[in-house]
């Protein structure tokens, strides 16, 4: 049922909504400009946070740049961030509460409401649940593409008394950060030190265009081959796709499509058997190794070649380069669990791990904490277990709530995320699911169609925000943004949290600030506070502030204490487990530059360089081998539909391409869109549609890959 029917449009308000007040402050700031000026800004199209110079004249903003003094970007910006401007002044930007009146899908089905209304909706909603105990079957959804909105979401989580508020993340990013949980108990990320590593062997990631920080990885990409004048770092690529990393590594190694996990675990196997990895290392770091050494050495190896497609000879040729040539990284594609458990492992084995030209882990950094304080009814409901579990597998979190696991969820809330998209079939059935659900979006993207509420939210040129990252080598880097761009017809994320909590009673005393801006000063002033070494560097708080800004702040990389790592997940592997159909096509889903967050379709930009190796733009296209086409009986250029398993299809144009492996056809993600993106609304089809709905850990189907068949368009 729409909300509008739930509710009724223009429902009468039981209340004076307390919105935020403005900023008078930023508006004069804003009003009294140069006829030209370069002003510093962090860009958040992605997780990244470089920082950019943008442009105004006459108080208009004209245009960006990258920031020479930031430590992430030193002067580059990536192909998203300079099409930013394309995100910032797209004509199909949504400024208006939005409401459903009709089914979900359509964006017909929408009408205009007031803010006033549409908190009026909301607040009902939630006062509903808490008065009825029901304050944990509340979800929240969010990126944390900015840490001021990741920590006013725990803040609202925490004291509204929900125990789900889940950091969204890709199916393709959520399984390395799985497999160190598993191992370690730490919730984090790995980051490799592209810039110093002797070897870098990937299997399977095209890191140089898909790398969560796609300037930093390119960086140290350059810098690895010409930082040392005698010493020249190698690339080894494993995939069965020639791909942009393909096409710089020293050496391209074909391996099966799906298979890259088994890859590692043969360069695994021959390490162990040959003795060709760091013993003291491997003592200090994993639990019971002796142990986790018998049961890889069992392993049917010559079943590892059969599967893998990749020689013997090439595999000791890995396991030489990798025992000779520390520092060394592995890295793979996020794939399954099982792989990434044992990319971890190759990084310690090697020697390399938590050390400069190597793999660090890099906890995720807890959200700053307010000031709080937690009524009975917060505290009932903080005590529910999580819908997730502790997993962080957001496959699994949608099909809890499709199956109502371990209770029933009555709202939800989508900051800045689109399952609808990211997840096929998936997605929107969860979100049918769910009485009531409430979109923070710019757009009205796949998931806020079927979403019964849209706020409109700011740009990143239009918020005060603040952005950790973290540099190659395992630094952080604190860089703050405020408002270039007045817009009082949307509001950002924290200032939609601030405005829910401070319109129910029970909880408004944990939200005294007036606006984002308070905010914002509050959680700068803490963490300048709360940190000896920042203190001691820079004079106050306002130094601290305005550099954070200017240029981003380097704080170094903080010891971390490991224990020892477990990994008895992976001792119990069973090859016979592993169906590969040789004869089956098989699908390959790819990522093109400034689509790894699965978004860039609302830039036109970026359109112009999906298909560039293949001189297409603005169309859907599928890569096929010249011995797959004619075994198919396919034409370059010919319309062909592409079919899983299940029935599903899509529509491509064949693009005849020699550098992808017989018997496997790839596909680029960014098209196919349904939402209302204006220009490239309807180009072109979804490939995640033909991905199976769940993902094994451990043996294939893996995320993306499936097997399909593939026949002319007639």
């Amino acid at each position: 049922m729409s909300a509008a029917a739930s509710f009724g449009v223009g429902l009468a308000h039981s209340k004076e909504i307390i919105l935020p007040k403005i900023d008078e402050s930023i508006e004069r700031e804003l009003t009294n400009f140069l006829p030209e000026e370069w002003l510093p800004s962090v860009c958040g199209l992605c997780r990244a946070g470089c920082s950019m110079l943008v442009r105004k004249v006459n108080g208009k903003v004209t245009g960006v740049k990258g920031n020479k003094r930031n430590e992430i970007s030193k002067g580059a910006l990536c192909p998203k961030g300079f099409a930013g401007l394309q995100y910032q002044f797209h004509p199909q930007r949504i400024y208006s509460p939005l409401i459903r009146k009709g089914e979900g899908g359509s964006p017909d089905s929408f009408q205009k409401i007031s803010w006033a209304e549409a908190f009026d909706l909301i607040l009902e909603r939630l006062i509903k649940l808490r008065t009825t105990n029901r304050a944990n079957s509340l979800i929240i959804f969010s990126r944390r593409k900015g840490e001021l909105e990741w920590s006013m979401a725990r803040h609202f989580a925490d004291v509204y008394g929900t125990p789900n508020l889940i950091e969204y993340d890709m199916p393709n990013d959520f399984l390395l950060s799985e497999a160190i949980y598993k191992t370690s108990g730490i919730k984090g990320d790995l980051s490799f030190d592209f810039s110093s590593a002797n070897l870098i062997v990937s299997f399977g990631n095209d890191w140089l265009q898909t790398y969560r920080d796609f300037v930093s990885a390119n960086r140290g990409y350059a810098q690895s081959k010409t930082s040392q004048p005698d010493v020249r770092s190698k690339i080894i690529q494993i995939e069965p796709r020639y791909s942009i990393t393909a096409m710089k590594s020293d050496r391209w190694i074909k391996c099966n499509p799906a298979e890259e996990g088994m890859a590692v675990l043969g360069v695994v196997f021959y390490m162990i058997i040959s003795g060709n990895y760091d013993t003291e290392f491997a003592n200090d770091y994993i639990e019971n190794f002796d142990d986790l050494k018998e049961s890889i050495s069992k392993i049917n190896f010559d079943r590892i070649v059969e599967i893998t497609g990749i020689s013997e000879m090439e595999f000791r040729y890995i396991t030489r380069e990798l025992a000779s040539a520390k520092p060394a990284i592995a890295i793979g594609r996020r794939t399954d669990l099982f792989s990434q458990g044992l990319i971890l492992l190759i990084n310690i084995l090697t020697g390399s791990f938590n050390q400069l030209g190597g793999a660090w882990i890099i906890p995720h950094d807890d959200a700053l904490l307010f000031n709080k304080s937690l009524d009975p009814t917060a505290r009932s409901g903080l005590s529910k277990v999580s819908l997730t579990k502790n997993s962080l597998n957001m496959i699994k979190v949608l099909e809890r709530i499709i199956e109502k696991d371990p209770y029933r969820v009555d709202a939800a809330f989508f900051c800045n995320v689109n399952p609808v998209y990211n997840y096929p079939g998936l997605g929107a059935d969860a979100i049918k699911g769910i009485p009531f659900s409430v979109t923070f979006s710019n757009f009205l993207d796949e998931t806020a169609l079927y979403s019964d509420i849209i706020l409109p939210i700011t740009t990143f040129l239009e918020e005060y925000e603040v952005k950790i990252n973290y540099s190659l080598e395992a630094n952080r880097i604190f860089s703050t943004r405020k408002p270039l761009i007045l817009n009082r017809d949307v509001m950002s994320t924290a200032d939609i949290f601030l405005t829910m909590g401070k319109n129910i009673k029970e909880i408004r005393n944990n939200f005294l600030w007036d606006n984002s801006k308070e905010i914002y000063e509050d959680y700068i002033r803490k963490t300048f506070d709360s940190d000896p070494e920042i203190r001691a560097r820079l004079e106050g708080y306002n130094e601290f502030e305005r550099s954070a800004r200017d240029r981003g702040i380097l704080i170094p990389r903080r010891e971390i204490k490991i224990d020892k790592l477990d990994f008895k997940f992976l001792k119990d592997i069973n090859l016979d487990r592993i169906k590969n159909n040789r004869d089956t096509l098989k699908l390959l889903i790819y990522f093109p530059s400034g689509f790894n967050d699965f978004e860039g379709c609302q830039m036109p930009y970026l359109l112009d360089t999906i298909g560039s190796h293949l001189n297409s733009i603005w169309e859907f296209f599928v890569e096929v081998n010249p011995f797959t086409a004619e075994k198919y009986n396919l034409k370059g250029e010919s319309i062909v539909y592409i079919e899983n398993q299940d029935g599903k299809n899509i529509r491509a144009r064949v693009k005849i391409f020699n550098g992808i492996m017989d018997n496997v056809i790839a596909a680029p993600i960014g098209l196919g869109r349904s939402g209302e993106f204006g220009l490239t609304k309807g180009i072109g089809d979804n490939p995640l549609k033909l991905m199976p709905k769940s993902f094994s850990e451990f043996v294939f189907p893996v995320f993306g890959f499936s097997e399909v068949r593939i026949t002319n368009a007639k």
